[in-house]
């Protein structure tokens, strides 16, 4: 979403700063709830680390994947 793809200014300022609230409140709860359990088990956020590496290992591998199909896809001059 674009100022130069027709929106307006005010919505285009209103949703940027919407989105870093969103993101900002999110990542809050993430870390504020999730990061500081109150257990002697730490397998779970063990696990929660993990599962997080792996998905972005997946998220850049299909970047690359989906980038590399794109540009043999194009015609070369």
């Amino acid at each position: 979403m674009s100022y130069t793809m027709g929106h307006t200014l005010p919505l285009v300022a209103i949703l940027s700063f919407l989105g870093a609230f969103v993101w900002t409140f999110l990542e809050y709860c993430f870390h504020r709830f999730l990061l500081h359990l109150d257990t002697k088990n730490y397998w779970i956020l063990f696990s929660v680390s993990i599962g997080s590496v792996l998905l972005e290992g997946e998220l850049t591998g299909y970047v690359i994947y989906d980038t590399t199909h794109y540009y043999l896809h194009q015609p070369h001059s």
